[in-house]
């Protein structure tokens, strides 16, 4: 089971065992703010490191920061972070299979899947 987000045209999918919950950043209870330039969010009182995926994977998003969805993660045996996407689209039961050695090499992905159009999502 997996969700699957967008940054712009490219997909991508999470887990769903390693999501906590989903807000949206311009939320009532959700407050950005930059620390030493590194991004850091407080929802609802819990301050967590913000990761920007877009920014990590070097692609262009066509929203600002308070326009982006956040989804709290907390991976087995890791830290809670929030991490920024353009779109949440819909949960899904995903064939995962592993990518290429050269991308998973990276360390930043799990495996890969096809989408029902048969374009490829990566996922975390």
């Amino acid at each position: 089971p997996a969700l699957t987000v967008s940054i712009g045209a490219q997909h991508f999918a999470i887990p769903r065992a390693a999501i906590e919950e989903i807000v949206r950043a311009s939320g009532d209870s959700v407050e950005l703010a930059k620390v030493g330039g590194a991004g850091m969010v407080t929802i609802r009182g819990r301050r967590v490191p913000e990761i920007v995926l877009a920014d990590v994977l070097g692609l262009d998003s066509p929203l600002s920061d308070a326009e982006r969805t956040l989804i709290v993660l907390k991976p087995a045996g890791g830290d809670v972070y929030a991490l920024a996407v353009d779109r949440v689209h819909d949960h899904e039961e995903l064939v995962v299979k592993p990518a290429a050695p050269a991308v998973m090499a990276t360390g930043i992905y799990a495996g890969t899947t096809l989408a029902d159009d048969g374009s490829p999502i990566l996922l975390f």
